[in-house]
């Protein structure tokens, strides 16, 4: 599978947050946010939509599409800044067996705020046994998640897989969030599995206004 060439050449808007308008600056955010630790904390902001792959996302279980994604931040250095949505949508991510801690985010902060986004028609996948820590908006989810939407597909052998948080870290905070994807287990063995979140840490997370209607 390919990646898409990162351009890390953002514009910025006068809230500093950097602009992110195509799927070469997507990439390129991750770039940054996992080789330049200045940019952990650092603001974005979609301009547009975005889109990773077209086709029918059941099929790519069997055969990939062209384009595979690497989360954005991972266990050891996790994001911990803002990604808004801005109203608009991340389309046709491809993310299998890349790494555990894998969503579009790998891991998130206490002090990351995930707001205004909608997932659609991506795919994400761990196929063998352990811990796969996989959710659609972030494999282990500290912080807050706001008006956030997926219908992703997830498929997983590995425990800790979920809706939206494969983990979620006392004092989370899911608001007006909807997860309308598929949850698919392919193990007797798997531990911890949920629409929303797979594995929760002690503490309290807090979960209000938000819906779950997959399957």
């Amino acid at each position: 599978n390919e990646l898409y060439a990162p351009d890390t050449t953002f514009e910025t808007d006068e809230d500093g947050y950097y602009l992110i308008s195509s799927a070469e600056e997507l990439y390129g955010a991750a770039k940054l946010i996992n080789e330049a630790g200045a940019y952990l904390s650092a603001k974005f902001r979609l301009t547009n939509d975005i889109i990773i792959n077209e086709g029918k996302v059941s099929e790519w279980k069997n055969v990939a599409p062209k384009y595979t994604w690497l989360p954005m931040g991972n266990n050891a250095n996790p994001f911990a800044g803002e990604f808004d949505g801005n109203g608009y949508s991340i389309k046709g991510i491809y993310c299998k067996d890349i790494q555990q801690y894998s969503g579009l985010f790998g891991s998130t902060a206490a002090t990351s705020v995930v707001e205004n986004l909608k997932l659609e028609d991506s795919y994400f996948c761990w196929s063998t046994s352990g811990n796969a820590i996989m959710g659609s908006i972030s494999g282990r989810g500290g912080g807050t998640f706001r008006n956030v939407y997926s219908d992703a597909i997830m498929d997983t052998k590995g425990s800790y897989t979920g809706g939206l948080l494969g983990g979620a870290n006392a004092d989370s905070v899911i608001t007006d969030c909807w997860f309308a994807g598929e949850l698919n287990i392919q193990h007797s063995d798997v531990r911890g599995a949920g629409g929303f979140i797979g594995r929760t840490d002690k503490g309290a997370v807090t979960i209000s206004h938000s819906l779950y209607s997959g399957y």
